[in-house]
């Protein structure tokens, strides 16, 4: 392996050699280029001997003048190479100056500073900052900063980085305004932040516990001020939230944030100046369907919940992601829950897990949420570390009790405020506060794959004893994990005879319950409240009275998805022998039921309802077959349709509002009348014209998008119509193409591959936004009938967008990379396809070292 490709290893962690505690920056922002001036207050870190030359990271820059002290070094003092500046002789504490040019309108890799459109912004995490000027680039250096910018006053009016303004002034003579910034909080360099534009704005204000205004203003493209309405209520509720929870206030003055087009990720936390991708901050009902107003509420709080959990307490190098990221979006995850109904959004955070972070666990891609090594951090942006990070705080949650861990937040920022610090860091806040022993609990952070919790039962009918036998199934070489498994048990008639919480701890342990007056049907892991699988031979009709009487809303919806894909498999088995194929009137007449439960939220309603997606299916089996799953389940949508035909007609009637409205009311009854309308369009083309009237007729994104993907999902014969209707109306809004475009690159019929090369030929897509570039090509990566079609075009299509965009933005070309995960898992003949794609892939010239690690990964 070439040094470009060197793996790092956690167990390789060393100290700084030299610290940096002040950063003076001033930004001449010109036509083509900006012209960095820093200044650097250095010193050497204790333990340090003297002839150690300083290393300052560095790419894509172009050097003008290095100083120490005021004394400009000659070339012969440093060395420049493609990655470093470095210096050999430097005194213990010295000021260095360094001037850098960069060019942001060629910067296409999102990363530093770039262009979205005409506004100059920034996006430093991971490893940015040294795109911007030399710097020591990591994590545990941190700094308060200074910044300066100054910009043409007509085209940029705009100028923004962290912290509090100090000062704005203007020259007549030049037209050029500078504005000046103070963040008296140290940081390390990837939360820095500046955005340069011409901009429309939102402001508010938000009085804290303690009596303190702060400013909040949103700045969004001029004509979107109306959009961002929302994202500034969410900010507020945020704000609020995290002072009642966790007695945690807001620290500056002025709290602002930014969206743009071109994005490589959701968002950015940088201190005080968040930059967000714009479909997290625009939404009105016209444009945005509810899960796009979810998604800002839960976002625009993620970001917000960083100032204090990845802010004002870091990651003491990138190995350490998790601390704030699983911590954050446990945060946030918590936060949505308060505002909407918390069933609904655990339903949708363990749907999230099971799709996207067990596939990932079961494939090459698998790590621990604390990796040990890495070749590029930036493929570690990833649901392992993000929502496994977070199921994991909210066991230590669920062990030690909603009040031991508020204290245990408390303590956390007692010992570490202001520091880079480590996971083994949080973890001895946590026991400190609780007096446990949180060494097993560890291994959580250590190892990876989903664990598979084994479950068998006995009773007694004469002692009235019923006992369980849990057993962890690990892999070879794993210590058993630590976790809590929250059980019920329930008698035939639906009484509840136990609930209770277990502590499992051991490879295999016993646990008897004493006084069950009758043999129970056990309800496993309530609440989803460990992120294993369950293993227990689940009888049909044990399934069925849990599904009817199960008060856990997780079990509730569980067991419908276990009944599902049970009868999906035996399906795909039916097929494969040539027997007939028909379908247990218990599984339909028991989801039917689920309708006409008053007792159940419609939103719930559709959530059991709704089918697992090829993914989570598919991730139960030992070779991969998305044709006969799909085939599959696409038989039993229609039987449950055609049997529920007048009920559905019923009931989607039923569910229309007079006019949109968000609320939790409302957002339920749109998702379950549109999963309704699903079923009715499963049975064919009788129903495209009330498919095509809803989408017509709509007053809001949520129920006309549905339609729409209905029509293009099944190949209908208005599909086009209603892509032409659309494709009129919202041309020229480049945030809602994204749906256009996305759902064509998702249809399950007709020529998709296809289409898809005509609409990228479209003026509305944009080859190099990241946005439109997932809104096609990473949707179609996980189309997995399409991209896995037995010719392999598919397979091509996406290598040949892999080696295109490698050469200018890394980082979407790993993520689109990673479609190819399931390599091992389809037949000989796909993975035949998919290896000579790979193999292409890593004779491309000048590959990433970040598409290198992820295609090695998935051969090997």
């Amino acid at each position: 392996m070439d040094n470009k490709n060197k793996v790092i290893y956690r167990s390789d962690y060393k100290a700084p050699e030299y610290l940096i505690s002040e950063v003076d920056l001033f930004f001449d922002i010109f036509d083509e280029e900006i012209i960095v001036k820093s200044k650097l207050k250095v010193s050497r870190n204790v333990n340090i001997s003297a002839n150690t030359p300083i290393v300052l990271n560095g790419e894509n820059l172009k050097l003008n003048t290095v100083c120490i002290d005021d004394k400009i070094l000659s070339n012969d003092d440093y060395v420049v190479d493609s990655k470093s500046l470095t210096i050999s002789q430097v005194p213990n504490s010295f000021e260095l100056s360094i001037e850098t040019i960069i060019y942001p309108a060629s910067n296409k890799a999102c990363s530093g500073i770039y262009k979205s459109g005409n506004i100059i912004c920034s996006q430093n995490e991971p490893e940015g900052f040294r795109r911007i000027t030399y710097f020591i680039d990591r994590p545990d250096v941190m700094a308060v900063y200074k910044v300066a910018i100054c910009a043409d006053l007509k085209k940029y009016p705009v100028l923004l980085s962290n912290g509090n303004k100090l000062s704005e002034s203007f020259c007549s003579t030049t037209n050029r305004k500078t504005v000046s910034w103070e963040d008296p909080f140290p940081k390390p360099a990837y939360l820095f932040a500046l955005v340069a534009g011409d901009l429309g704005k939102v402001a508010d204000k938000f009085i804290t516990k303690s009596g303190r205004e702060i400013t909040l203003e949103i700045f969004v493209d001029k004509g979107n001020e109306k959009k961002a309405n929302f994202a500034i209520e969410s900010l507020k509720k945020a704000m609020k939230w995290d002072e009642d929870k966790f007695n945690l206030e807001y620290d500056l003055n002025l709290y602002m944030i930014v969206a743009v087009d071109s994005f490589n990720f959701g968002a950015m936390e940088n201190k005080g100046l968040n930059i967000f991708n714009s479909q997290y901050v625009l939404a009105d009902s016209e444009s945005a369907t509810d899960s796009n107003f979810q998604g800002i509420e839960s976002v625009i709080g993620h970001e917000y919940f960083h100032n204090w959990t990845g802010n004002r307490i870091t990651c003491r190098d990138w190995f350490q992601l998790t601390l704030k990221e699983g911590l954050t979006v446990f945060r946030d995850q918590e936060f949505s829950s308060d505002m909407n109904s918390r069933d609904d959004v655990r339903l949708a955070e363990v749907k999230i897990l099971r799709d996207m972070q067990f596939a990932e666990d079961a494939s090459p891609m698998s790590h621990p949420i604390r990796p040990d090594s890495y070749i590029e951090i930036d493929n570690f942006y990833t649901s392992t570390v993000y929502n496994k990070g977070a199921e994991v705080i909210r066991m230590i949650q669920t062990i030690i009790g909603k009040d031991k861990f508020k204290e245990g937040i408390d303590k956390y920022f007692e010992l570490f405020d202001g520091q880079a610090v480590t996971c083994d860091d949080f973890i001895s806040a946590m026991e400190i506060v609780s007096k446990k022993d949180f060494s097993q609990f560890k291994n959580w952070y250590s190892q990876n794959g989903t664990p598979l919790c084994e479950v068998k039962d006995e009773y007694n009918e004469i002692s009235k004893e019923y006992k369980l036998k849990i057993k962890q199934k690990l892999q070879n070489g794993q210590n058993a994990f630590n976790y809590p498994l929250d059980i019920g048990l329930v008698a035939e008639n639906g009484e509840e005879l136990l609930s209770k919480q277990l502590i499992i701890s051991q490879k295999e342990e016993f646990f008897t319950f004493k006084d069950i007056k009758s043999k129970p049907i056990p309800s496993l892991l309530r609440n989803f409240s460990a992120p294993i699988k369950i293993e227990y031979d689940y009888q049909t009709n044990d399934l069925l009275k849990l599904l009817k009487f199960d008060k856990d809303t997780f079990n509730k919806y569980e067991v419908g998805q276990i009944l599902i894909k049970k009868s999906i498999k035996d399906i795909m088995d039916k097929v494969r022998a040539e027997k007939l194929v028909c379908i247990e009137p218990e599984l339909l007449n028991a989801l039917g039921a689920v309708l006409d439960d008053n007792s159940i939220d419609n939103s719930i309603k559709a959530s059991i309802i709704t089918f697992p997606t090829l993914s989570n299916i598919s991730n139960d089996l030992n070779e991969y077959d998305f044709d006969a799953i799909f085939n599959a389940s696409e038989f039993l949508i229609k039987s449950f349709a055609l049997r529920f035909e007048q009920k559905f007609l019923s009931q989607y009637t039923s569910l229309k509002s007079a006019t949109y409205a968000y609320s939790q009311k409302e957002c339920g009854k749109r998702k379950l009348k549109n999963i309704i309308l699903f079923y009715l369009g499963s049975l064919g083309n009788s129903y495209d014209s009330l498919i095509f009237d809803q989408f017509k007729n709509s007053d809001n994104m949520t129920d006309a998008i549905a339609a729409l993907s209905l029509l293009v999902r099944n190949n209908s014969n208005l599909k086009q119509a209603g892509l032409n209707i659309f494709y009129k109306k919202w041309k020229n809004d480049s945030l809602t193409m994204n749906k256009w475009f996305g759902i064509q690159a998702g249809a399950k019929y007709g020529d998709v591959l296809g289409n898809i090369k005509r609409i990228i030929e479209n003026d509305a897509y944009d080859k190099e936004n990241p946005n439109k570039i997932r809104s096609i090509y990473n949707i179609f990566a996980s189309n997995q009938i399409y991209f896995h079609k037995l010719d392999g075009s598919g397979y091509s299509f996406i290598a040949d967008k892999i080696m295109e965009v490698d050469k200018i933005n890394p980082n979407l070309s790993s993520s689109l990379a990673k479609g190819f995960k399931d390599y091992k898992k389809v037949n000989p003949k796909r993975q035949k396809l998919i290896k000579n794609q790979l193999e292409n892939i890593l004779k491309l010239d000048n590959i990433s070292k970040g598409l290198y690690e992820i295609v090695s990964k998935i051969l090997n």
